[in-house]
Parts: structure tokens; C-alpha cells; sequence
């Protein structure tokens, strides 16, 4: 009884340590919390692909991407490739595409692209055949990747694409 109030007492004295903030010495002697501390950025801060820094500039040359997800009423959907972006709104693109375990298709596309100050984007891809497909993105780690969706109905396709 008396080691589980004992256990009890110092679990409490240190979630208390780190609700108020309590200062250590850091490995310099300086002070420092055990609380962890985050600071914004401020207005005049300028760091390429970081939200309210973005641009068509932002997404320039070769990125690897991969997709998955579903067509709905038909199966899922896998594929790999490279698509390069010319800093200018306009991009190429290669992949090999699985659908509902049909095997590698190879094809190719071109589009074009937004991006606005907060890092957020729209693509406009066009195959060979004459399909067009859409989708929103996300740019991280200062352009060196983006996430997107693919946009249409039927469609649940989600994706990476990372700098090469």
C-alpha cells in the first residue's frame, strides 16, 4: 500500500514538473524546460516552401510518386513513376499502373499545375487516350515532397511524391 501512494505521489510530482514548466540546466548550464517550446515564424521570415513561401518555382525538376487506392465499383488501383515539373506550371509524366491486379501498364501524361502561397495545389494530368484527371496537393519539407488526392467521383486514390 504505502509503495503504491509512493508511486502514485511521484507520478503526480512530475506531470505537475511538466504542467508548469519547471526549468532544468541544459549540457551548456543554461537554463531549459522540460516542457517542450515551439516559435512561430514571423512575417518577415523567408524560407522556400515553407506555407506562405510557395510557387510554381517551389515544384521544379524529377519527384518519384506512388499512388494507391480504390476505383470505386471496379478495384483497387497501385502505381509507380516519375513526373517532372518545370517550375513554370507545366509537368511530364511516366508511370506503371496496376488495376485490380492487371499487371504493369506503362503510360504517359503531360499537365499543368498550381500552387499558392500556402503550399496548396491543383494538377490537370492528360493521357494520350484523353483522359484528364485531377487533384489536390499539399507541398512539404520545403518542396522536397507533396501529398495529393485524386478529385474526381468514383475515384479514392491517394498519393506521394518525393524529389529525386
Amino acid at each position: 500500500m504505502t509503495r503504491t501512494i509512493t508511486v502514485i505521489s511521484l507520478a503526480i510530482f512530475v506531470t505537475s514538473l511538466f504542467a508548469i514548466g519547471v526549468p532544468f540546466k541544459g549540457p551548456d548550464g543554461a537554463p531549459r524546460s522540460i516542457v517542450p517550446s515551439v516559435q512561430a515564424k514571423g512575417e518577415g521570415d523567408d524560407s522556400s516552401g515553407s506555407p506562405g513561401n510557395c510557387s510554381l518555382r517551389t515544384l521544379k525538376g524529377s519527384y518519384g510518386d506512388t499512388i494507391s487506392g480504390t476505383i470505386v465499383g471496379f478495384g483497387p488501383i497501385a502505381a509507380i513513376g516519375v513526373t517532372n515539373f518545370d517550375g513554370q506550371g507545366h509537368f511530364t509524366g511516366t508511370d506503371t499502373v496496376n488495376i485490380n491486379g492487371s499487371g504493369g501498364i506503362s503510360e504517359s501524361s503531360t499537365g499543368t499545375y498550381t500552387v499558392n502561397s500556402d503550399c496548396t495545389g491543383t494538377t490537370v494530368q492528360t493521357f494520350p487516350d484523353g483522359r484528364v484527371v485531377n487533384t489536390s496537393f499539399v507541398i512539404v519539407k520545403n518542396g522536397d515532397e507533396f501529398l495529393f488526392i485524386n478529385t474526381a467521383p468514383g475515384l479514392v486514390i491517394t498519393g506521394s511524391s518525393k524529389k529525386q
